[in-house]
């Protein structure tokens, strides 16, 4: 017995699961006999004794598509938002986002370096009393810089005071002055007061006393092996057009010749510390000699007797 679908009334053939012409499932056990559509002549209504069937179209009844034919969802391509219009001078200006210029800095720093006013102007728009935000940001970082800047000139001066009373207070325990101690001594200022000016007589009174005792360059002294020497005082000549490396070899010479160095004045210097600071001390008992290398000059002081700073700053 023929089988007909449920939805168009279409006759289906046996072993389908879904109706070919509407594509509605076939359920168990389909009706036998075409169902009735919408539209159709009843029988007893119709002349002709033979049944005539009549296929209607199903109202909005979709067909039915497997999934892996039906076509893939329309995909919208993505529009950005617009962007924000490029903000303009004429927008800020008169706000207080309006930029200041080179000459209105110009003019707000010369405000800033009048006494007294400049530092209220700076609290004042610091704290928001002015119109522009530039001019108060400009402001607070000037305050931010100032604080800076005043606390490590505190750490330093204290630093420094701390330096010289050390100074000060081991010159006072050692009892005795010699060499770069009372320089030390002279400069903070003595117990008679001179301080500064007690120093620098003193030392004119070393290079007076070594002025008399010495009377240009030592006969038995090495003469230097090149540049252009100049008598400066009688104990002291210089020597340009000259570089280190000369005057290290010349040194390697004064040693053969007897020469020794010696730290003169107990600063507990060594022979590489000084010669690390392009100079040097030595003597050979009777000659005492100093020498220091700068800007392709070298300074030698030939003294017959070493000065006694303890005479001059005790």
């Amino acid at each position: 017995m023929a089988k007909f679908c449920t939805g168009c009334g279409m006759e289906l053939t046996d072993g389908l699961m879904f109706c070919t012409g509407c594509g509605t499932k076939v359920p168990e056990g389909a009706p036998a006999e075409a169902p009735a559509v919408k539209g159709e002549i009843p029988a007893e209504e119709k002349v002709v004794k033979e049944p005539v069937m009549v296929q209607a179209q199903p109202e909005q009844q979709q067909q039915y598509i497997p999934p892996q034919h039906q076509p893939p969802p329309q995909q919208t391509a993505y529009t950005p938002p617009p962007l924000p219009r490029e903000i303009m001078d004429s927008d800020v200006k008169g706000t207080k986002y309006e930029p200041i210029s080179a000459w209105g800095f110009i003019g707000i720093m010369l405000l800033m370096c009048i006494p007294i006013v400049g530092i209220l102007l700076v609290i004042i728009w610091a704290c928001g009393g002015c119109r522009k935000l530039c001019k108060r940001s400009l402001a607070r970082a000037t305050l931010i810089m100032a604080a800076i800047g005043l606390v490590i000139s505190l750490i330093i001066g204290i630093a420094a005071g701390s330096f010289m009373n050390f100074l000060s207070n081991n010159i006072e325990a050692s009892g005795e002055q010699s060499g770069i101690a009372a320089i030390f001594s002279s400069i903070i200022g003595d117990k008679d007061g001179e301080g500064l000016a007690g120093l620098i007589g003193n030392i004119e009174n070393i290079n007076k006393d070594a002025e008399k005792q010495n009377n240009g360059w030592p006969k038995k002294l090495r003469k230097y092996p090149g540049g252009e020497a100049k008598s400066v005082t009688s104990y002291r000549t210089e020597i340009s057009g000259t570089t280190a490396d000369e005057m290290f070899s010349w040194i390697d010479d004064l040693k053969k010749d007897g020469y020794k160095f010696q730290d003169f004045y107990d600063m507990g210097m060594t022979e590489q510390d000084m010669l690390d600071m392009n100079g040097w001390w030595a003597t050979d008992g009777k000659l005492y000699l100093s020498m220091s290398y700068a800007d392709g000059t070298v300074t030698v002081d030939h003294t017959n007797e070493l000065p006694d700073l303890e005479n001059y700053f005790n």
